[in-house]
């Protein structure tokens, strides 16, 4: 219902408003489930992720197979970093909160991609500041499913210089899938964390 009233509520903004907090709100339930899995918490985040996407397509959200991905992609990053925070005995409340995070950094990467940028040197700092926002899911989910112009809000536009520039963005697809190999990869190193821990015990 939450999802339907905002994005109801002023076109292209209010439907990426709508995606963007429900996915967020998903990846915080995904990564505490991570942190302490049950059956029941893995179906019930399973299903919430789903009905993201196939809401957000009835509401008017563009390619459902890009969203897909990309919602996957998202969940799998939060769960991942999670785990491996939870491997290596961070408590499991604060390894949930370390997944979160591990997703706000990457949906904010539009707001310090020049703030990192400017402290590379300057043969790379192009390639820095792409390799960020390449990987920040609300920038494809404005652009690539909601039809939102995210760089010219006018909060972003007057504070972030990147906004003014022009810059090849990232498809929703592709980044969902360079969020899913760092997920991933954190995934395959919380169980080879777990699987030494096991044998030194």
């Amino acid at each position: 219902m939450l999802l339907v009233r905002l994005a109801g509520a002023d076109g292209a903004q209010g439907l990426f408003q709508a995606l963007a907090a429900s996915l967020l709100v998903a990846s915080a339930l995904v990564a505490w489930t991570a942190a302490r899995p049950t059956r029941r918490a893995v179906a019930a985040d399973a299903a919430g992720l789903a009905s993201i996407v196939l809401v957000g397509l009835l509401v008017g959200a563009q390619g459902a197979v890009g969203l897909g991905v990309l919602v996957a992609g998202v969940a799998l990053l939060a769960a991942g970093v999670a785990a491996l925070a939870r491997g290596v005995r961070v408590p499991w409340a604060a390894a949930g909160g370390v997944g979160l995070l591990a997703v706000v950094a990457a949906s904010t990467g539009l707001l310090w991609a020049d703030a990192l940028a400017d402290r590379v040197s300057p043969e790379t700092r192009g390639l820095t500041r792409l390799e960020v926002v390449d990987h920040d899911p609300l920038l494809a989910l404005a652009y690539g499913t909601a039809g939102h112009d995210r760089l010219h809000e006018r909060e972003i536009y007057g504070r972030v210089p990147l906004a003014s520039s022009t810059v090849k963005l990232s498809t929703p697809m592709a980044t969902g899938l360079r969020l899913a190999r760092i997920g991933g990869a954190a995934l395959v190193l919380a169980v080879m964390v777990l699987f030494f821990r096991r044998r030194r015990a």
